[in-house]
């Protein structure tokens, strides 16, 4: 399973807000390819996540809202759409290889919260070191 362009799409365009919108619309059985609301357009969405349409509905969900055609803009997504698109036969299949991939992309930013708040206070004991002789 290919997934490299997914994380690097939801590690470019994602905040953290809409990273947990993600997990809990993929929780949720709602997330889907035939969506304007999939991996790539809800980085950008401007309304409540929609439900994947069926196979042959239009995938338009969101008439008069460009958000999908402005997240097919950002980088890596033709990539990660194309991978969600082919990683499994059906939406339940794509949620269950997607799951992992935002709950460690989810771990990966919590990570860099600690080691980054750490190294803060590692920078300011220094500084204090510095100050006082």
């Amino acid at each position: 399973m290919e997934v490299d362009n997914i994380r690097k799409f939801l590690a470019a365009n994602y905040s953290d807000e809409k990273l947990a919108a993600l997990l809990a619309h993929a929780e949720s059985g709602r997330l889907g390819w035939n969506s304007c609301c999939c991996v790539v357009g809800i980085a950008t969405a401007t309304h409540a996540l929609q439900t994947a349409t069926t196979f042959g509905e239009m995938r338009v969900s969101c008439p008069g809202d460009s958000h999908l055609e402005d997240a097919r803009r950002l980088p890596y997504a033709a990539e990660a759409e194309n991978e969600f698109l082919h990683i499994a036969w059906s939406d339940a299949g794509r949620r269950e290889q997607l799951l992992p991939v935002i709950r460690e992309e989810m771990e990966r930013r919590e990570q860099d919260r600690v080691i980054g708040s750490s190294g803060d206070r590692v920078i300011e004991h220094q500084e204090l070191l510095a100050a006082s002789y």
